[in-house]
């Protein structure tokens, strides 16, 4: 990927980026792209919230969830322009290369690696965590949904039939089974906090 003159080495990513509009000078604009519709997937609009970089790229790396980490250490890299709108190196802030070698790189969904049905539904229920919230977890078509109270419901992006992940938090979240195959809990972690939640229906 090359922004600027300046190329960062990614296999699968997106950027999304402030530019001064080429059209009018007096304005800018917002730029989001990705080397493949695969990219694209899990660029989300909040991001543009209290946004500190004028760009930034990623690549689908996530915390496991056993350890504090910040989005600009999961990240490929990000930064500032310099005064004429180019990449210049004393601006550029790469991502954690221990950090990311550790994390997770969760693909977009592809229909040759969905998850079976049956097995989405074992998990649809309601959760309580100890000393805190109901977490309803529902089945939207080939996706999980987790939300919490009247909050806006969250994809659970699957790594594995049993591991997924909250892209926005990043959470991770295992659910479990007893010894007849039927779901009973779903561990979490957040932050190298754990969590548990207990299926009540």
């Amino acid at each position: 990927m090359k922004i600027g003159g300046r190329s960062f080495a990614v296999s699968d990513a997106r950027v999304q980026m402030i530019y001064p509009n080429p059209l009018n000078a007096q304005r800018y604009v917002l730029e989001v792209a990705a080397t493949s519709a695969g990219g694209m997937y899990f660029w989300n609009p909040d991001r543009l919230r209290n946004a500190e970089f004028d760009f930034s790229i990623e690549d689908g790396h996530v915390a496991g969830g056993n350890r504090r980490a910040s989005p600009t250490e999961m990240w490929v890299a990000g930064g500032w322009f310099n005064r004429n709108w180019q990449v210049e190196d004393g601006l550029v802030v790469a991502g954690n290369a221990e950090a990311r070698a550790k994390s997770v790189v969760l693909p977009a969904p592809r229909a040759d690696r969905a998850i079976d049905p049956k097995i989405l539904d074992s998990y649809v229920g309601a959760y309580q965590l100890m000393f805190g919230p109901v977490i309803k977890v529902r089945r939207d078509g080939n996706q999980l949904m987790a939300q919490v109270g009247e909050q806006p419901a969250v994809e659970l992006v699957p790594a594995t039939e049993t591991e997924f992940y909250i892209v926005e938090g990043p959470v991770k979240v295992v659910f479990e089974k007893d010894a007849t195959g039927k779901v009973t809990a779903f561990k979490g972690w957040q932050n190298g906090q754990e969590f548990t939640g207990k299926k009540v229906e």
